[in-house]
């Protein structure tokens, strides 16, 4: 299985590449998160997720410094998750809990990327405006445990 899942991120990085809108530069397809909708179910690590140059891309934007934080905080967490137009993915640290968490949301339809962590119980939330228009059950408690801390 997991030979399938390195083999199937390896080919989504070349998809995301190849199948560029006419005019996007290849940095543009990089950076797009809609590959997350084939990995529903998958483990980050299954799929060397922090690895696929869209992830890296636009966790590096988003998080800076913080990036590294995201990792740590999945060491023990759900598989991507697709539910509609959002992918989803949350975990702790092995000897965290909720006081240092992550909580990431996608919106497929919009490429749309949005981060909470806890680090040392205090919440830290990264992306546009706004919250997501549609955040999964599953999603919202992982959140709500995350601001109960």
């Amino acid at each position: 299985m997991r030979t399938r899942s390195i083999a199937l991120a390896a080919a989504l990085c070349g998809l995301l590449t190849a199948s560029a809108a006419p005019g996007a530069s290849q940095s543009d397809a990089e950076a797009s998160l809609a590959f997350l909708g084939d990995l529903n179910g998958m483990y980050p690590d299954d799929v060397h997720l922090y690895e696929i140059p869209g992830w890296k891309t636009r966790m590096a934007a988003l998080l800076g410094e913080e990036v590294g934080l995201v990792a740590e905080r999945l060491q023990i967490g759900t598989p991507i998750t697709v539910e509609g137009s959002v992918a989803y993915l949350h975990g702790t640290r092995r000897d965290g809990g909720p006081a240092d968490a992550a909580l990431i949301v996608v919106d497929l339809e919009r490429d749309e990327l949005w981060v909470w962590l806890t680090v040392g119980g205090e919440l830290r939330r990264f992306g546009p405006d706004g919250d997501p228009d549609t955040v999964p059950d599953d999603a919202a408690e992982a959140l709500q445990r995350m601001q109960s801390v």
